[in-house]
């Protein structure tokens, strides 16, 4: 379910990559097991289609995460707006995914979600976690 925001929130410029899906190669698209599990970002990213942005979390004063697109310029979006705007779901209307090993990487990624066929399922958030206890 898409969720509108307010037009003020949905005014916001475009955020600049980080990269592309070409500046994280992925072991099994190149056909080399040593690239295993692929180079990944050191952060958070949004994967849209083959660019490729920094994500933050901040809590907000609910205690919830809310997340931020954070450009290679260091601007800031509201991931959220950014998400309603290309007509996708907002985070907390997604299902969350645990992504390991080659998974957490870009090229990959894209490769996976582009065989679903949906546009939307090009547009990847992808958030680094740590599991307590492990």
């Amino acid at each position: 379910m898409i969720h509108e925001l307010g037009e003020f929130e949905q005014k916001q410029t475009s955020p600049v990559p980080i990269g592309t899906v070409e500046d994280y190669p992925s072991a099994s698209l190149n056909d080399d097991p040593l690239l295993y599990p692929g180079v990944r970002p050191e952060r958070s990213f949004l994967l849209n289609g083959t660019d490729v942005y920094g994500l933050d979390g901040q809590k907000n004063e609910q205690e919830r995460l809310d997340f931020s697109i954070v450009s290679a310029d260091g601007t800031r979006q509201n991931l959220d707006a950014y998400l309603v705007d290309a007509g996708v779901d907002k985070m907390e209307d997604r299902i969350p995914i645990l992504g390991y090993g080659a998974n957490m990487c870009p090229a990959s990624i894209k490769s996976k979600f582009t065989k679903i066929g949906r546009p939307d399922a090009e547009i990847v958030p992808t958030l680094y976690g740590k599991l307590d206890g492990y």
